[in-house]
């Protein structure tokens, strides 16, 4: 069984990481205790991987594929998803020819293409801000678990309106926090129709009536 898992290492982290960035991509979780555990993953599964290197099948297979789905729902599984094909390529150079072929293959790409798998990449981080600048005067909380708001992702980014379903699941203040939080861009009519015709409350009242 050790054996199984360990030659298929690679294919369970892809799958795994898919399933938490699709299937998932609506369970939000943060807080220090969850950023600790992140790098810890990180940390250990680039031990895994150069400690069973020659055990790991199908890396090519990883590296491509990892390279087609640049996908992360956060900056931490972002990290994690840059760290892993890094270590994947880094170990796969001093392997087979089919690894060194698909290094090589990938390095063309890279030098070809470079300037805009860059700006890609900037992009997806500027989209993975994890705490988006949300103005409170435009913040609802609505009945039936909707979470109504407008936001921004930073002093370059223009306005978003978003009306979205909103679960807390855990809150220890700081130290994690687990939500579910499906996100529905909207424009600015859809954004004001919607508090017009629902129960809505400025988030700031209700703290303050707390």
């Amino acid at each position: 069984m050790k054996k199984i898992l360990i030659n298929n290492y690679g294919i369970l982290i892809m799958i795994l990481f898919i399933i938490n960035n699709t299937l998932l991509v609506n369970l939000h979780i943060n807080g220090m205790l969850y950023i600790s555990i992140m790098f810890s993953i990180i940390i250990l599964n680039i031990i895994v991987i150069n400690k069973y290197k020659k055990e790991i099948k199908y890396k090519s297979l990883i590296i491509i594929s990892f390279l087609i789905m640049l996908s992360s729902k956060d900056s931490y599984n972002l990290i994690f998803y840059i760290t892993n094909i890094i270590t994947f390529i880094i170990v796969g150079i001093s392997e087979s020819k089919i690894n060194q072929i698909t290094i090589i293959i990938v390095d063309i790409i890279f030098v070809v293409f470079h300037p805009l798998i860059i700006l890609y990449i900037f992009i997806v981080i500027l989209g993975l801000n994890d705490n988006p600048s949300i103005y409170e005067e435009m913040h609802y909380h609505c009945d039936n678990n909707y979470n109504v708001y407008a936001y921004s992702g930073g002093a370059m980014d223009s306005f978003h309106y978003n009306i979205s379903k909103y679960y807390e699941i855990l809150n220890i203040d700081g130290i994690i926090t687990i939500t579910y939080n499906k996100r529905n861009e909207k424009n600015y009519e859809e954004y004001n129709n919607f508090i017009k015709h629902h129960k809505c409350k400025l988030v700031g009242e209700i703290h303050e009536s707390k």
